[in-house]
């Protein structure tokens, strides 16, 4: 058996004393004050995961650094080279825990071959190594380390239960990761259309630009707008066409090229669709109301 600390900073256990496969173990520390920077090392075929939920702490993974803050979730990948670099360990609270990756094949914590692989597949899907919602998750840590230092009589299934509690929680916060992400990547390729609506923009290259697959796009951006990109893109030509009928003596044709139209007659056909009028009864009800503005 290992030996667990508990002490005022650290309290730490190890799992293989309760005989749980591929969880190692388990750390709750607190730092009152700076500490000393931790070496660099790595966790040969092992995940770290770090559960902030006070202060903030410093690393350096492969030369790259990153700042994490309380509610976040900060992972580090199997064989990684990870230290405080020449940062101290700040005045902080987290956890952090050590675990297997589990190849194709074979089994994490008894859980059936597919709720494996549905879990490692996740836990390599994070992209920024940053999850929001250290919050959810650290409930169930706690948990965990009062039934480990209890005499229950029940606590090896009750933690291995937790466990299985805490990697559904946190594939659930990485999909939320994901989500809010896209969303982003939408609304941003969304104000892209509104300020180049004179561009010839192809629903394809849009959906390039979000990084998603084009029914994917589609469909996200039918939620975001309320309309498909096509259709909306078109909105947008149509609007920007409405600004310059009114505030130009530029011709139809021209009207048509400048909004990024394939044609006179397709601009004309979209123009009456979306507004019930010509670009030339447009024009000139616009005209007639300008007139009639001023003598009023």
């Amino acid at each position: 058996m290992k030996e667990d600390q508990f002490t005022k900073e650290r309290k730490m256990l190890h799992f293989e004393n309760l005989g749980i496969p591929n969880l190692l173990s388990l750390a709750k520390v607190e730092f009152l004050a700076s500490e000393l920077a931790f070496v660099p090392h790595t966790h040969p075929g092992q995940f770290e995961i770090c559960v902030h939920y006070e202060g903030c702490q410093h690393y350096e993974i492969n030369g790259h650094s990153y700042d994490t803050h309380a509610g976040n979730i900060f992972i580090s990948f199997p064989d990684e080279h990870h230290s405080t670099g020449n940062y101290q360990e700040e005045k902080s609270k987290f956890f952090y825990l050590i675990f297997d990756a589990v190849k194709a094949g074979n089994r994490f914590m008894n859980l059936s071959e597919k709720e494996t692989q549905y879990i490692m597949k996740k836990l390599f899907s994070v992209s920024s190594r940053f999850v929001k919602g250290a919050g959810i998750v650290k409930p169930v840590l706690d948990e965990v380390l009062r039934l480990y230092f209890s005499e229950d009589p029940l606590k090896i299934c009750r933690i291995q239960s937790l466990m299985v509690q805490f990697f559904y929680e946190l594939c659930r916060l990485i999909d939320n990761e994901h989500v809010s992400k896209v969303d982003e990547n939408v609304l941003a390729v969304k104000e892209y259309i509104d300020s180049h609506a004179a561009e010839n923009l192809s629903v394809s290259a849009m959906a390039d630009m979000a990084y998603l697959s084009l029914s994917q796009f589609k469909r996200k951006f039918q939620e975001i707008s309320f309309h498909s990109p096509h259709d909306y893109i078109v909105r947008q030509k149509i609007e920007l066409a409405k600004e310059i009928l009114t505030y130009t003596f530029m011709p139809i044709t021209e009207v048509s090229y400048a909004v990024g139209m394939s044609s006179s007659q397709l601009f004309a056909k979209n123009f009456k669709k979306y507004t019930g009028q010509t670009p030339t009864e447009y024009r000139r009800s616009m005209r007639e109301f300008g007139k009639q503005k001023e003598k009023g």
